[in-house]
């Protein structure tokens, strides 16, 4: 399984950033304009767009919070996964040095080979297994299947995945501390370091759990405020300006300046 990282900032984050900027700047011509903006929709209105503003640039700094969690969310949990594969094949060779029964041996090799997304032909058939793990990082789609997406599910089995060969690691580590003569020195392979480290891969998950639910939600806060069709802040600085062309006229020079402010729907 690939471990994905943090990408960097889109164009369409740019894009949120540069909406919220230039209604601010759109908000100060307005005023600036004094008694000749005066329209008489209360969602024009000076005081109702300042109301605006604060909304969106709240959601603004609650997505650029949650991206923060997500980011350090997902970072912690690649790091973490690079490291489970290596320790799975060194608990596997400390078995067969510490001189374990084949049966042990052949048990740990069984999670080893789960928790690295492989199998030994004619010996797994955990199939439903690998066909989770083999799909967990698929590119998404847009399309749906009974009201989810295909990028929900992807999600979804990529989060199966990653609980599964914590799952897988936890028998291992089981099988170590039951395992009288499974006795290492390094103090990494030793049973407590196992089960500190099973505790930081079931902390990762959950953050990563925690931290994908928050900049959901943040999202679909920001689509709603931004870019609702009638009620969002593009949708009252298109309304606005077109207010302003209709009172002053095209060839003004202040609605010259407020026409070159621009907005754009992003999905």
């Amino acid at each position: 399984m690939e471990v994905t990282k943090k990408k960097t900032k889109s164009k369409s984050e740019t894009g949120h950033m540069k909406n919220l900027m230039n209604f601010e700047d759109l908000k100060a011509r307005l005023i600036a304009l004094g008694g000749r903006y005066n329209p008489s929709r209360p969602e024009l209105q000076i005081n109702q767009l300042e109301q605006l503003h604060q909304e969106a640039q709240m959601v603004f700094d609650r997505l650029t919070t949650a991206s923060t969690f997500y980011d350090a969310a997902t970072n912690a949990r690649a790091d973490l996964f690079e490291k489970l594969g290596p320790m799975a094949t060194s608990i596997v060779n400390t078995f067969i040095a510490s001189g374990v029964s084949a049966k042990t041996v052949e048990d740990a090799k069984g999670f080893q080979r789960k928790i690295q997304g492989t199998r030994l032909k004619g010996k797994d058939t955990d199939a439903n297994i690998d066909s989770t793990e083999a799909n967990a990082e698929e590119p998404a789609t847009n399309g749906t299947e009974n009201g989810e997406t295909t990028e929900d599910k992807s999600r979804s089995s990529a989060r199966l995945s990653y609980d599964l060969k914590i799952d897988h690691f936890a028998k291992l580590a089981s099988l170590a501390q039951n395992e009288l003569l499974y006795q290492p020195y390094e103090p990494e392979l030793q049973v407590g370091a196992l089960l500190d480290f099973l505790q930081q891969l079931r902390t990762a998950s959950t953050n990563k759990t925690y931290a994908d639910t928050e900049i959901e939600a943040a999202r679909s806060e920001r689509k709603r405020v931004f870019y609702h069709p009638e009620n969002g802040l593009v949708a009252r600085a298109l309304q606005a300006k077109a207010y302003v062309k209709a009172v002053l006229g095209t060839k003004n020079e202040d609605f010259k300046h407020i026409r070159r402010i621009k907005f754009r729907m992003i999905d």
